[in-house]
């Protein structure tokens, strides 16, 4: 991996988290009500995690609004990677090396297609 690509993963992993955070702690705040209780609601899912998480309703209100916090940015992330082409998947296409001929076919021992014989490429011409 270049320098490049090293700091595009620091961005976005930064990013990822500069995102988690405020939308878990919209999420969570609304959902429990306090959105109005605080002046600036932007990083409270991170102070309910540390200090309120003993409590079992904090506990499912942190857990609701993490999973879809976490799973945006990531679907996001994933959906970069593969658009941008940098994964490709698995292909049912053998690529020879061009110095290599291609395999011949090979002839089933099963009677499912027949018993035809395919034409040679001098039979052809």
């Amino acid at each position: 991996m270049t320098w490049r690509g090293v700091m595009r993963l620091l961005v976005g992993l930064v990013l990822g988290l500069v995102f988690f955070t405020v939308l878990a702690t919209m999420i969570f705040l609304i959902g429990t009500g306090l959105f109005w209780h605080f002046q600036h609601p932007f990083w409270q899912w991170w102070l309910y995690l540390f200090e309120a998480s003993g409590d079992p309703t904090v506990r499912v209100w942190l857990v609701i609004s993490g999973v879809p916090a976490f799973a945006i940015p990531f679907l996001a992330g994933v959906v970069q990677l593969v658009r941008g082409r940098r994964v490709t998947g698995w292909s049912l296409r053998r690529d020879h090396a061009p110095t290599k001929p291609v395999d011949a076919p090979i002839r089933a021992p099963t009677d499912n297609h027949g018993h035809a014989r395919w034409m040679t490429m001098e039979e052809a011409r």
